[in-house]
């Protein structure tokens, strides 16, 4: 069995802010590889959208079969890849636009009712 250990404060200085830096850390060769320890000894922050990019390499790497796992993971950095493993589609709350031409005190007053 192949484990890979990724040192991650040998790649970033204290964090991590980037979707591109992710898919850098995740470009190499994982033939042969069964599991990969992610060290994240003296790393402090993840940006929302970096760990996004984590949280999809991770789903990538264990289709094929890799186990992953973590080690010195901070509190604040866990509860950010829980974050990221939410649907994003229904984060906001989207609400259709209604766009009126207000041309005249009735429409204003017509305006104002519906609110």
């Amino acid at each position: 069995m192949k484990t890979i250990i990724v040192q991650l404060s040998l790649h970033f200085d204290r964090s991590i802010s980037t979707r591109v830096a992710v898919q850098n850390l995740f470009s190499f060769d994982k033939r042969g590889v069964e599991e990969i320890v992610f060290d994240f000894s003296d790393i402090h922050f993840i940006s929302s959208s970096a760990s996004h990019q984590f949280v999809m390499e991770v789903k990538e790497l264990e289709k094929l079969n890799i186990s992953v796992s973590y080690s010195s993971i901070s509190d604040d950095i866990e509860k950010m890849f829980c974050l990221a493993k939410t649907d994003r589609k229904n984060i906001f709350t989207v609400q259709e636009v209604k766009h009126l031409n207000v041309l005249s005190n009735k429409d204003l007053s017509s305006l104002l009712l519906e609110v």
